[in-house]
């Protein structure tokens, strides 16, 4: 088995693999640099879009309980009428 011998020389070769190590890490680089901007950008996008959301949440909260007030005034409206209604059968005698 024969040893492996190194050549304490530079060549052509070995300045092209430096070459392409290096051009192959800033390339590396700047694309990861580019995916965090990306990132950052759609972080920032969801983020407005869940306090929009959020508000339109509290909205609709706000006028589901605007409108269950309503109803329960409309309610005790209607069983006021009712209990008048029965009131005036009575002296009426009509008992229907």
């Amino acid at each position: 088995m024969t040893k492996p011998t190194f050549n304490m020389q530079i060549s052509l070769g070995s300045v092209l693999q430096i070459c392409a190590l290096l051009v192959a890490v800033t390339a590396g680089w700047m694309r990861y640099e580019a995916g965090i901007a990306a990132n950052s950008r759609s972080v920032e996008n969801l983020t407005s879009k869940v306090a929009a959301t959020e508000d339109r949440t509290r909205d609709l909260e706000q006028n589901f309980v605007r409108q269950d007030e309503r109803m329960t005034s409309i309610f005790a409206l209607l069983s006021r009428i009712d209990s008048r209604l029965e009131r005036i059968e009575m002296r009426n005698g009509d008992g229907r």
